[in-house]
């Protein structure tokens, strides 16, 4: 395995612009060719016939990804809607000018048990009930067509669950993908560069193109050198995809089981946008909010529908694994009204607790609140004008 290093040209971004136009290509992590175990590798679009002062400056981060889909997954029904909206994310970052790689893991599905089998159980006795209790004014061919549309219902969400992943296989499927990213590095790297940063010889690669044809077998030709220089590498996650990178990052046994380098080795930075970063509410502190300030009604609600009981009461919450976090720069972004103003999720989005506990443990990090709310800001002006300006801050806090 050949090694690799940081590639330092200073901590200041210089020629850093804006570029409207991305592309990207999509590549498989693992084997199975499975869409929710695949990868998108987005680039700006340069001018050929750009100078350097026109191209992306070298000093900006590989920056890597997990996108949100509220854990969900596992059928086509769920993860082709939201990879579309969470395209957002990674073309914001290409449009700066940064390589940016956004990674999908197996996702899970809404289970039978728990919060759904509630309404669905009261509703079907209540039809029940009106065709027994009023059998000559209510039509009763109706109300079985009902029944049995709810019991179908039923029935297809169990089919639909079967095989959906747990937490702990998101965890592996997102390092699994880290492999992929550290195999670039040691072979040539030339899959995360941008067309100006590369040179001839030769490589092979696979690769699905953007429009959903069939994977080719593409030869490149880049300069091998014995020691590959890659860029500081950012990685973190929007929404339930913050979740699953902040938790990762506290798992480095994970880590060791890909035989990749340990968090705080393999990564420069961590990057949280809109994240769920807690799944219980914080723990009391002096002159802190109390913990009977947090509404759970609806969080406790989607994990348990997402899991099950007995998976949402095991669910990491990253903010109580704090101590656990890697000691690099943090970046975290959050909307100033995640859920349109109503705090029926504080307890997932709380980038600015998880900030403020981080720099109590002397990490350097860093809280920007944007004006959106967590289902537009991915594709928000304000995103892409705090984009170009935190990226600079965290390259001079990974140079300092």
């Amino acid at each position: 395995m050949e090694s690799y290093s940081r590639q330092n040209n200073g901590a200041t971004m210089t020629n850093h612009k804006y570029y409207p136009k991305t592309e990207y290509q999509r590549y498989y992590y693992t084997s199975s060719k499975l869409f929710e175990q695949s990868l998108d590798v987005y680039k700006p679009v340069l001018d050929t016939n750009a100078n350097e002062y026109e191209s992306p400056s070298k000093n900006l981060p590989l920056v890597v990804l997990v996108v949100g889909s509220a854990w969900l997954g596992h059928r086509s029904i769920i993860y082709t809607g939201t990879s579309w909206w969470n395209s957002s994310g990674p073309k914001a970052f290409a449009q700066q000018g940064c390589v940016t790689v956004c990674i999908r893991h197996r996702g899970s599905f809404p289970r039978l048990h728990g919060p759904l089998l509630v309404p669905f159980s009261a509703l079907a006795t209540v039809l029940v009930a009106v065709m027994y209790a009023f059998p000559s004014n209510v039509d009763s061919t109706c109300i079985w067509i009902s029944i049995s549309v709810l019991l179908l219902f039923w029935i297809g969400l169990a089919l639909g669950a079967r095989g959906a992943a747990s937490f702990d296989d998101m965890l592996h499927d997102v390092a699994q993908a880290l492999v992929w990213v550290q195999r670039q590095f040691d072979s040539d790297g030339v899959l995360l560069k941008l067309p100006n940063q590369h040179k001839s010889t030769n490589s092979s690669f696979s690769e699905e193109k953007k429009d959903g044809s069939n994977t080719t077998t593409t030869t490149t030709t880049t300069e091998n050198n014995s020691q590959t220089r890659r860029p500081p590498l950012v990685f973190g996650g929007y929404s339930s995809g913050g979740h699953v990178a902040a938790t990762l990052l506290q798992r480095p046994d994970v880590f060791y089981s890909k035989n990749l380098p340990p968090p705080h080795d393999f990564i420069d930075a961590a990057l949280f946008i809109s994240g769920v970063l807690a799944v219980r509410p914080p723990p009391t502190r002096d002159g802190g909010r109390e913990e009977e300030e947090y509404s759970t009604w609806c969080t406790d609600l989607v994990t348990n529908v997402v899991f099950g009981k007995s998976g949402a009461t095991r669910l990491s919450s990253p903010l109580h694994g704090i101590h656990k976090q890697p000691q690099v720069p943090h970046l975290l972004i959050g909307c100033e009204h995640e859920v349109f103003g109503l705090k029926w999720m504080d307890v997932f989005f709380c980038s600015r607790a998880f900030c403020e506990v981080l720099q109590r443990r002397n990490i350097s990090s860093k809280f920007v609140q944007v004006q959106s709310n967590h289902w537009n800001i991915l594709a928000s002006t304000a995103l892409k004008q705090t984009l170009s300006k935190e990226l600079e801050w965290i390259m001079s806090k990974v140079f300092e």
